[in-house]
């Protein structure tokens, strides 16, 4: 949960912080709880972690209200 999120490009940035490849530039290692430590392809663990991951943006000011149709255009069908 991300609070005072104005903006598209605000929200672009957490996106890619939060979210590994292809869906931003987070770093991923090769076991991790959220995937019982078990093995798997780099590009599908990206997928099911990012698939299961939720960001919640926290639209506060005026600004953020007007922005709120471009920063929702970032979360797809979040």
């Amino acid at each position: 949960m991300f609070p005072h999120v104005d903006d598209a490009k605000i929200a672009a940035e957490l996106v890619d912080f939060c979210c590994y490849s292809t869906d931003g530039r987070r770093s991923i290692s090769g076991t991790l709880p959220s995937l019982d430590f078990k093995s798997f392809a780099q590009k599908d663990a990206a997928s099911v972690i990012n698939d299961a991951t939720l960001l919640v943006f926290m639209l506060e000011a005026p600004e953020a209200i007007t922005n709120a149709s471009a920063i929702a255009t970032l979360l797809g069908d979040d």
